[in-house]
């Protein structure tokens, strides 16, 4: 192995370019224009597994835990939910984890989540999925991580690249799994809901009903051949990106009467982040009851004909 010693390099007129000094600090003279984006190169909203906004446990198919993660429950049992390691025990830097304990498998039994926006991986562009993980594999073979390009509704059919193998340790390791996206050339985008998918789960020919489990962390996926190291975002810019398809409100111990002239009392409601479309609302009541007279992108508006007394609000707005 050699070693280089410079405390300048020049570019090819002859101007400094990166100058080092003695305790080997760069400063780059004519700026610095990195191959890839320094920040939002994590196409993964909570990778990170901060946000958890309709509980940290769940054993029903759907969303019901940590945000913007969805189980595939097919025939399966168990339990996916929200995990905190033990400080001085955290993995990359995190402090939160998703926990997949399957007590009774199935084929397809898995868990994914949505990436808006098919065009947010180009077409025919390499893309990396890169996350921390330990468990224990399912009966009949590895983890399957499979990605889907789906062009909407009403759009093309949907494309799948060729899967990848996860073999599962009792370590925590860090897994890396290069994509090509096809070729979108021809493709009819329509529907207003499409998507890329990211689909950790058992494989399809694996129809073993053995136990097995996962726990996963610092997801990314983000273009490009090369996984860099994990986007640190806070947890108040992970519970906006959250919001935009799922908020909860909870006004528990708080009763709060809402009166307008006339005959019907209305509640304008204003979202804290814009929806990805007209949500679906679901409000509990600890008094009385209401009519959703519209949803929109940005609030919804209630009616009774009496004052509202209210629990909770949520909005679904999920892909």
């Amino acid at each position: 192995m050699s070693t280089l010693k410079v405390n300048t390099i020049q570019d090819t007129t002859g101007n400094d370019a990166l100058t080092i000094d003695s305790s080997g600090n760069v400063t780059a003279s004519q700026g610095f224009v990195p191959s890839t984006q320094l920040s939002h190169r994590n196409l993964i909203i909570n990778g990170a597994m901060q946000v958890a906004q309709r509980g940290t446990s769940q054993t029903t198919d759907g969303y019901g835990s940590l945000d913007r993660w969805k189980w595939n429950k097919v025939s399966s049992a168990g339990t996916m939910s929200q995990q905190t390691f033990t400080v001085g025990s955290e993995v990359d830097g995190q402090k939160n984890y998703l926990s997949f304990d399957i007590t009774t498998g199935d084929n397809f039994t898995g868990f994914r989540t949505y990436i808006e926006g098919v065009r947010s991986v180009p077409s025919n562009s390499q893309y990396t999925v890169s996350f921390w993980a330990k468990g224990t594999n399912p009966g009949a073979s590895n983890v399957r991580v499979r990605m889907i390009h789906n062009f909407g509704s009403s759009g093309s059919s949907a494309v799948e690249p060729n899967s990848k193998e996860c073999s599962l340790t009792s370590t925590w390791t860090k897994y890396t799994y290069t994509f090509t996206a096809p070729d979108y050339t021809g493709k009819t985008i329509s529907g207003g809901n499409d998507y890329v998918a990211l689909v950790i789960e058992q494989r399809s020919t694996d129809t073993s009903t053995d136990a097995w489990n996962m726990d996963i962390t610092s997801v990314q996926l983000e273009v490009g051949s090369v996984a860099t190291p994990f986007e640190h975002r806070s947890y108040g810019e992970e519970l906006a990106r959250c919001q935009r398809y799922y908020e909860k409100v909870s006004l528990t111990g708080s009763t709060t009467s809402y009166y307008y002239a006339g005959s019907q009392n209305n509640l304008l409601w204003v979202y804290g982040v814009t929806k990805r479309t007209a949500p679906t609302v679901s409000v509990s009541y600890t008094a009385n009851s209401a009519s959703v007279i519209a949803s929109r992108i940005d609030y919804t508006l209630l009616q009774a004909s009496n004052y509202f007394a209210i629990g909770a609000l949520s909005f679904d707005a999920e892909l």
